[in-house]
């Protein structure tokens, strides 16, 4: 299975379904499965073809998940390239990925131009003309598992920022495994506020395509900012959301944050998630059967988003969160024996079950 098969299945028989919603408008699947096709075939057209890197230099919108859909169904390897980073980084990302074409807002066309990239606008008068011309039918693609979706850059906190690429595959399984642990459904919304130059971006863009379901976007910068997430969480009616712990700390502390009842399961990655922020979201939330889930995930950039997976739970007694267990899919490359110092942390039971949480005594004995 390949991450290109799960998003024209996605694609396929929603015509009318929202898809996006962003800044007071909507996109349905119909208009994004033209509008990314067009977008598509126009990059077939400039020449770039199955495996080649495609940068994406855009602010948050549903301009940005349009863009990165389209590259996917061309085929070919997005690379983030955030314009909060510095003119330098920017080229340096270019000219290391070796993207002949970048995908851009209007505003933000000048400095990868300067590079001497191609770059396409699709904002742009001339480049709404060009993509009018094409069919709103996706170019025939032929991809294996193996191959690339997408080439994401570490920070470079300790050097040159590194390209870690992911298969196809490896993604797709990650998003099956996410719909199969937490199914979500046409009602669903999934909040889309990381900066996809991080790779828990990909599950907020492609996850809610494949379940059919809606992707909610936040306004640039918004993902800092708690009164304005607990506001767009709320007036979205946001079922699913991640966070990263520190921040997740900060909008708990908010005092709207308990009015965002809609959440169904909100994900924390990125940091260690402190034993006094899980605690914390039990008491802004409680723990009733329609209390939202809390769960910690654990991931380098260089596997599949995600490799380990822990449900949180209220009772848990000892000193740290654990990053729990492997994820079942092939992108699990953790390995959780041969190593003394570590235990395995129990799993939580199923919500439907008769005590919901096995009590902290029983789970240190685990």
């Amino acid at each position: 299975m390949t991450l290109v098969e799960l998003v024209e299945a996605g694609l396929t028989g929603r015509d009318e379904r929202v898809a996006v919603r962003f800044g007071g408008r909507t996109v349905t699947y119909r208009e994004l499965a033209g509008r990314t096709a067009r977008l598509a075939r126009h990059l077939h057209a400039l020449g770039v073809r199955p495996g080649d890197h495609v940068a994406v230099h855009m602010d948050r919108s549903d301009d940005l998940v349009a863009a990165l859909v389209a590259i996917v169904r061309a085929g070919a390897v997005y690379v983030p390239v955030d314009p909060a980073n510095p003119p330098e980084r920017v080229r340096h990302l270019l000219r290391d990925s070796g993207a002949r074409v970048v995908v851009a807002d209007e505003a933000l066309a000048a400095v990868p131009a300067g590079t001497g990239a191609v770059v396409v606008c699709p904002g742009r008068e001339d480049d709404r003309r060009a993509l009018a011309e094409h069919p709103e039918t996706p170019p025939a693609v032929a991809l294996g598992p193996d191959d690339p979706a997408y080439t994401i850059y570490t920070s470079g906190t300790t050097g040159q920022p590194k390209g870690c690429r992911n298969t196809q595959q490896g993604v797709a399984n990650r998003l099956l495994w996410m719909q199969e642990r937490f199914p979500l459904g046409p009602a669903d919304r999934v909040a889309q506020k990381t900066p996809y130059g991080f790779d828990v971006s990909v599950w907020e863009f492609f996850w809610p395509i494949v379940a059919g379901a809606s992707i909610v976007v936040a306004r640039p910068g918004g993902h800092t900012d708690p009164a304005y997430l607990a506001r767009l969480l709320r007036e979205e009616s946001v079922t699913v959301t991640h966070f990263v712990p520190s921040v997740l700390g900060m909008f708990l502390r908010h005092p709207r944050a308990a009015a965002c009842g809609a959440l169904r399961y909100v994900f924390a990655s990125g940091e260690a998630l402190p034993v006094a922020t899980m605690r914390q979201f039990y008491e802004v939330y409680g723990t009733g059967a329609d209390a939202p889930e809390l769960h910690n995930l654990y991931g380098p950039t260089e596997a599949a988003v995600d490799v380990t997976h822990w449900a949180c739970r209220p009772d848990w007694e000892e000193p740290t969160v654990p990053i729990g267990r492997p994820s079942p899919t092939p992108a699990s490359t953790s390995s959780t024996s041969g190593c003394g110092r570590c235990r395995r942390a129990p799993p939580a039971r199923s919500s439907s079950a008769a005590g919901r949480w096995p009590s902290a005594t029983t789970a240190a004995q685990s």
